[in-house]
Parts: structure tokens; C-alpha cells; sequence
């Protein structure tokens, strides 16, 4: 049996080391093949290294509420290169009418479980105190509908918690507007708090205790929120892409099509060659997807094109410390959107994380929508990073020029899961099983973050899988 995994993201390693894993273990014969459109892997995992830096050009590390990454690492025997997170350095600021203010302890996402912390922060005006505060009183909404994420903010804590606090957090997850962003799909917990304790606020309180240190593994390690690898992320992708037998990945092969005669997926890749395949896993942006789709399931291919994407950009500045004496010790700043700034946010990545720049220099990611619907080139992306720059000295204090820049941008990399997002997934999934051997994959579904794109990739893998070979009883 042949299985063809297209896309050489996180997802589509993560799938294709799971489907060889479900074939050892069940003792069946997979001819596996990786089919990857760019020159690399690791999708938008990019991890660059030079005289003592380690620079990420995409995420930077991963949250670990979920266990998924930990227990691939140890799968793939890289478990001993976690390193957490710089916790003495966790403070989140916030920028504010010109000032750096740092979030409240206890702010989790959108709500206070530290009263003390929150009623001494100068972010908030007394009023918005006040209504944030008046949360744990106002009754809980009735019924089933989906909302938007603005929606459900300005409804239980008032507008200026929105503005202030939770535009700015949410947009640095998903570089989306609330108003647009299903509060089902983003942020499901909230919905259950209110329903379960009348008060997202009673509800974090109550839970407080399950968001510190977790432990996981039979060594009985604990790790912080959030970890890396010691030598960037780009370890996660080398071990994944080293678990792979040889010829199993082609570079530079672009899926353009596929079709079905219900025995076999037909393939159509961008060099006019043609392949078949007995399973097949898309892990790839919904709208690709879509694309590849579109002559055998014309219902299908548009219920993924209804996926919205977004783009952003990310610039990595290298400072001489000396150059940011007034750089708070912090995780980073977030920019809220009534600030009308031209970066969204700015996150240490040498304070967050050792050994990721020598001790006398500092790396500041910049975050930006600027860009966004033009085509970069060398005159864009040196816009871009000037504007980065004049940013970094009017927020940040910034007095001299960084040594060192690094560009990406991430064309609609991000969806937008927008109000009816569930419900658009469900109708998804009900006609992709409706196909033997085919699968969906990727941050487009089920969450945007490392730990969502390894456990789609696993569920994707088991349903190809069994799809072909009987689910043992």
C-alpha cells in the first residue's frame, strides 16, 4: 500500500512519522512518500543560527497545557534538549497612551484571578475596573449559538477590557480582528466557565491551581507553561525529517490535483508528472487544500475555501544591549490596536529564552500586518524592517541601530476562525469520511498552535491508516 503525504509542515512530518509508527506496530507494508512544494521542511518552523545566535524566524516555543509535543519528543528521543522558558523574566507589558505598562499578575487572557494586582494596575481607568469587576455578577447567556470572541468580551467585562487587554492578546495569537473570531473555535474554556460557575472570573480562580507547573512523563519532569529546544525549534523538524527512511521526502514537488476513482487517489504534481496512491494526507492551508480538491468534490473544495487566512510578517532585530538600556525584562509588549501603531507586538526572544544570544546583545522579534497585501520585495521588505526599527526606538527606547535583521513573510499562513467555525469543520470532516484513504491536516481546523497541527496530524494519520488496513478489534 502506498500512502502520500502532502505538505512538509510540522503536520504533514508529524502524520507521516505516525503512519509509519501505526506500520511497524500492526506489521503492514507502506510504501510512504513526503511530498513538499517548497526547498525545506518545517513549514513556518524556521530556526536560524549564527556566531552564537539562534534566531526564530516562526514560533519560538510551545505551549504545554497540551502533552502532544512532549510526548513526540520523547518518541523521537530529543527529549533531553526541552529547555523551559525564563520564568523570572515572564512579565507581559502592555504599550499604553505612550507608555509600557506591565499586564496585571494573574491576567489570564481575558480576565484577572489576582483582584489585588488588577485594582493597582494604572492600565485600567476606575470605570473599567469596575466593570470587569461587575462580571462575576452579570448572568450567563442562554443557549447554543456561537459568538464572536468582541461579543463575548464586551458582554461580561465592558469595551475597555477588550481594547486594552484581549484585542492585543488574541491578535498576537491569531492576528485577527475579535469581532470576526468564533469564541467556540478560539477559546472554548470561557464558554464552559460561564455555564459551569455563571463567572469567567469565579471559574479561573476555581481552576487557578491547573494552570502553574504540569507533570507529565513516567521521569515525573515538569516543565513551565510554555518550552523550547536548546538549539531552536528547528530540532523538533530535524528529528522528524531524521525518523524518515531515505527517498521517503520530495522537495520542490508541488500536489496540484487529486482524484479518485474510489480505489486509488490520482496525483497531479507541478512538474506535469502523475503518481497514485492508495491514502492520502492534505496537510496543508485549507485554501491549497481546496485547490487540489476542486475536480472531485466541488461542495468540499468551497466549504475549505470558506477558510480565511490572514499574513503577517516577522522581523528579528539584533541589539547591542547597550542600545535598549530601557528595555524591561520581560516575555514582551503587546500593542494594542486603538494605539494605532504599525507593529502588533514585540516578544524577547534572548529574555525568554538562554543561550539564544550572546550575553551583551538581545533579539527582538517584531511582529507586523504591514505588507500584507503586496508582494515583497527588496523595497517592501526594507519598508518593513525601517518601520520595525523606528518602532523598536519610539516603544522599546531603542538608541543605536541593530547589528543584525532577519525578514519572513508568512503568506495567509494563518486562518481565521471566524463566528460558525465548528459547524464549518463538522460538514468538513463529514464529507472527507465519506472518502477511503483521505485525510485533512493543519492549523486550519481544530488550532493554530505546534501541539493542535501534532494532534490533527496523528488523528489524520490513524484515519488513513485504518482507512486501508482494518482497525485491529
Amino acid at each position: 500500500m502506498k500512502i502520500t503525504v502532502a505538505g512538509g509542515g510540522i503536520s504533514g512530518l508529524t502524520a507521516a512519522f505516525h503512519i509509519l509508527g501505526l506500520a511497524k506496530k500492526h506489521k503492514r507494508n507502506i510504501n510512504l512518500s513526503l511530498l513538499e512544494a517548497g526547498s525545506r521542511l518545517g513549514g513556518v518552523i524556521s530556526t536560524v543560527s549564527y556566531d552564537g545566535f539562534t534566531i526564530e524566524e516562526g514560533p519560538d516555543s510551545v505551549l504545554t497545557k497540551d502533552h502532544s509535543v512532549i510526548e513526540l519528543s520523547q518518541k523521537l528521543g530529543i527529549e533531553d534538549e526541552i529547555i523551559r522558558t525564563r520564568d523570572e523574566n515572564s512579565k507581559v507589558y502592555i504599550f499604553h497612551k505612550g507608555r509600557l505598562i506591565p499586564l496585571p499578575d494573574g491576567f489570564y487572557l481575558m480576565a484577572p484571578t489576582d483582584i489585588v494586582s488588577f485594582l493597582k494596575s494604572p492600565l485600567f481607568s476606575l470605570w473599567g475596573k469596575l466593570r470587569v469587576a461587575m462580571e462575576m455578577i452579570i448572568p450567563g447567556k442562554s443557549g447554543e449559538s456561537d459568538e464572536s470572541l468582541d461579543s463575548f468580551v464586551t458582554r461580561r467585562f465592558g469595551r475597555e477590557a477588550l481594547e486594552r487587554v484581549v484585542q492585543p492578546l488574541i491578535g498576537g495569537i491569531y492576528t485577527a480582528d475579535p469581532s470576526r473570531l468564533s469564541l467556540k473555535a478560539t477559546m472554548p474554556q470561557f464558554i464552559e466557565m460561564e455555564r459551569k460557575y455563571g463567572s469567567v472570573i469565579r471559574g479561573l480562580r476555581k481552576n487557578m491551581s491547573e494552570s502553574g507547573f504540569r507533570k507529565t512523563g513516567e521521569s515525573g519532569a515538569r516543565y513551565s507553561m510554555f518550552v523550547s529546544f536548546r538549539e531552536g525549534m528547528k530540532t523538533l523538524v530535524d528529528a522528524l525529517e531524521s525518523s524518515l527512511p531515505g527517498e521517503t521526502v520530495r522537495l520542490d514537488s508541488k500536489l496540484l490535483k487529486a482524484n479518485t476513482n474510489g480505489d486509488k487517489w490520482r496525483l497531479l504534481l507541478s512538474d506535469g508528472s502523475t503518481d497514485e496512491s492508495d491514502g492520502l494526507v492534505l496537510a496543508l492551508p485549507a485554501h491549497v487544500s481546496s485547490g487540489i480538491l476542486d475536480d472531485t468534490d466541488k461542495e468540499l473544495s468551497t466549504c475549505l475555501s470558506e477558510i480565511e487566512y490572514s499574513s503577517s510578517c516577522v522581523v528579528n532585530l539584533v541589539y547591542r544591549k547597550e542600545d535598549l538600556p530601557g528595555m524591561p525584562k520581560a516575555f514582551g509588549v503587546l500593542i494594542p490596536e486603538i494605539e494605532k501603531r504599525d507593529v502588533i507586538a514585540f516578544s524577547f526572544l534572548s529574555e525568554k529564552l538562554e543561550n539564544r544570544a550572546p550575553s551583551d546583545h538581545v533579539i527582538i522579534r517584531c511582529f507586523t500586518t504591514l505588507g500584507a497585501g503586496k508582494k515583497v520585495n527588496e523595497q517592501v521588505e526594507a519598508e518593513i524592517v525601517g518601520t520595525c526599527i523606528g518602532e523598536s526606538e519610539s516603544i522599546l527606547g531603542a538608541t543605536g541601530k541593530p547589528v543584525h535583521h532577519t525578514f519572513r513573510k508568512y503568506e495567509k499562513a494563518l486562518p481565521l476562525y471566524s463566528v460558525g467555525h465548528m459547524e464549518r469543520v463538522k460538514n468538513i470532516e463529514e464529507q472527507v469520511n465519506s472518502y477511503k484513504g483521505l485525510a485533512l491536516s493543519g492549523n486550519a481546523y481544530s488550532g493554530v498552535g505546534i501541539p493542535h497541527c501534532v494532534n490533527e496530524a496523528v488523528k489524520s494519520a490513524e484515519k488513513v491508516f485504518f482507512d486501508l488496513f482494518a482497525r485491529p478489534r
